[in-house]
């Protein structure tokens, strides 16, 4: 799918330019798109990348007060 494949480096873009609510909408429409073409290798490399994307705001998120 040619179409999760232009997804997922959209998102690989918005990930460098720290736009991580889009990087994480580009990556979960390229795992739909993924699943529908029954491209299973692909939707999982997607779904690998969503989860570092999720790491990544949720260490942004966390309270350094807390260390």
């Amino acid at each position: 799918c040619s179409e999760g494949t232009d997804l997922m480096n959209l998102a690989e873009l918005r990930r460098l330019q720290g736009k991580f609510p889009r990087a994480i909408r580009s990556l979960r429409q390229a795992i739909f798109c993924f699943e529908r073409a029954d491209a299973l290798p692909l939707r999982d490399l997607a779904e690998q990348r969503l989860r570092e994307v999720q790491r990544i705001v949720e260490i942004e998120n966390l309270d350094p007060q807390l260390n």
